[in-house]
């Protein structure tokens, strides 16, 4: 892949090239979008849409050279585009690759790499500006944006990275006119002639859509991380504000022909809604988003999983199947998070008297409506009240464990990392919180000694080579839960207390096994 042909062609001669005409039909409203585009600009466009297609993970020499070589071209149309009568078509594909250079460093976390995404995004933004509302260059906007609110994550600015989260924010809703039903954007590559996914509305409109998505989840995660004692109750109303915006898209992109589009973005946006409402005990709404991730799930299973072919290409039906074990695996874990957050929360309540009638049983506002009969195989599965009694929580303790358990059969270990160390957390937590129900001791420590040998099995499952970030979470809680277990053992001795042979014996073991894993633990560290 290289450009060494642009060399050739004279700057001077920019305005006379020829110029792409694209007719694009719009299905909604039969207009007709033309766009006159400078030819060459049309080329280096395409040539980074291809070089950003093919960059896996990092940067290859091969990438460097041909990313150079864009930069080069880049620099000089720039330039030219300055200093003449600009086009505003022009303008909008400079834009565009100017945002794609800046999604190829943003690839890579090296800071001095980060730096040259955010020029890049800033450029196109300066491009772009005043004209953000145009349906060519809407989704541009939108997207530099989120780019820049991710490279000021990965910097640590989080100042910056509001500021930018508010710009999408306002220019979304601005763009929609806060409806379901917008015009949609114009997707530039495929007007001109470049082949892209967006060859129809539907996709563009699922682009908007979902990127402001990730971006409003950013914002919740950057609040949830920042609050603390002093934060103001206009950061929380700003938070509802951002938690309402989610749910009305995935609301709208669940009764629209957008959700087969990605069955699992919509799953993990679900989950982790109803994350952001366990965390506020509006544990209705949380139950209800995740009984309808379920119903997506099913539906997935449903019409695409069970319904592949044995001719259909491999490729094809292997990318189903491995759809179907994530998305099963997360909805799985997604359940007993809800189920841990419940028996916190409510052994909290109980511990503080605090009175049951509080905000986590009121009733609450942002529902899927009128789906309650196709819920309710999976809202029977578990309560969204506060647990009252040591019965209940027993209930709630084993739906949580046979949800992990669940996942775990989905997970691969060395592909599924990240769901993996959830999976391991969320065990420590079950036996963790239901261990506050349990009033005598030795099921207390029946319980803990039931962690510690679950998460043992876990790691077994590990290789000892491989998922070196699982192994040293998963070995970090082992180390905890078997604290814990000595702890619980020993509250009640004293520093001369003579032990009975039976005692002795067990505390000298799991004391042995306790260093055996810190050892472990150090030398898992070690190698990363």
């Amino acid at each position: 892949m290289s450009i060494r042909f642009f060399a050739k062609m004279s700057v001077d001669s920019t305005r006379e090239s020829k110029l792409v005409d694209a007719d694009a039909e719009l299905t909604k409203t039969t207009e007709i979008t033309a766009m006159r585009v400078n030819e060459e600009y049309r080329a280096l466009l395409k040539l980074t849409i291809d070089l950003h297609a093919n960059i896996e993970d990092k940067l290859s020499v091969e990438h460097i050279e041909t990313l150079r070589e864009i930069e080069i071209q880049l620099k000089k149309f720039h330039c030219t585009f300055n200093s003449q009568d600009a086009h505003f078509d022009d303008g909008i594909v400079l834009a565009q690759i100017y945002l794609k250079l800046s999604e190829i460093y943003g690839k890579d976390n090296k800071k001095e790499r980060l730096y040259i995404a955010r020029e890049y995004a800033m450029q196109c933004v300066k491009l772009v500006e005043g004209k953000e509302l145009d349906r060519k260059v809407i989704i541009t906007a939108v997207l530099a944006f989120f780019s820049l609110q991710n490279i000021s994550i990965q910097l640590q600015n989080l100042e910056e990275m509001e500021q930018f989260a508010r710009k999408l924010h306002k220019l979304y809703w601005t763009y929609t006119g806060e409806k379901e039903d917008y015009p949609a954007p114009i997707d530039v590559p495929a007007v001109i002639g470049i082949e892209t996914k967006g060859n129809d509305e539907t996709y563009t409109i699922h682009v908007m859509d979902q990127t402001y998505l990730y971006a409003l989840q950013s914002m919740l995660y950057y609040y949830y991380c920042c609050s603390d004692e002093s934060s103001s109750t206009e950061d929380e109303d700003y938070n509802i504000v951002l938690i309402t915006c989610e749910h009305k898209i995935l609301k709208k992109m669940l009764k629209t022909s957008l959700l087969p589009v990605d069955y699992y973005g919509w799953v993990s946006f679900a989950s982790n809604l109803s994350i952001e409402f366990s965390k506020r005990r509006r544990f209705s709404e949380a139950r209800n988003h995740l009984a309808v991730a379920s119903l997506v799930v099913k539906k997935f299973h449903d019409e695409k999983y069970i319904k592949i072919d044995e001719k259909e290409n491999q490729e094809r039906r292997a990318t189903i199947c491995n759809e179907f074990t994530d998305i099963s695996a997360l909805l799985a874990v997604s359940w007993a998070k809800y189920g841990n957050t419940l028996l916190r929360s409510s052994a909290e309540r109980l511990l503080h008297e605090e009175d049951v009638t509080n905000f986590a049983t009121q009733s609450p506002k942002l529902l899927f409506a009128n789906l309650e009969t196709e819920l309710q195989d999976f809202t029977d599965l578990i309560g969204d009240t506060y647990i009252v009694d040591y019965k209940d929580a027993k209930t709630v303790f084993r739906r949580v464990i046979k949800w992990l358990e669940e996942a775990r059969k989905h997970i691969v270990s060395g592909k599924h990392t990240k769901i993996y160390i959830e999976l391991s957390r969320n065990i420590f937590k079950a036996y963790k919180y239901f261990a506050y129900y349990e009033r005598e001791k030795d099921d207390r420590i029946k319980l803990y000694k039931q962690r510690k040998d679950t998460l043992h099995d876990i790691l077994k499952s590990l290789n000892v080579d491989d998922n070196i970030d699982a192994r040293k979470n998963i070995l970090r809680l082992l180390l905890l839960a078997s604290y814990s277990l000595l702890d619980i053992m020993t509250e009640d001795l004293e520093p001369y207390d003579t032990l009975n042979a039976k005692l002795s014996v067990e505390i000298d073991k799991l004391v042995k096994q306790i260093v055996h894993i810190s050892e472990t633990y150090m030398y898992t560290i070690g190698k990363q």
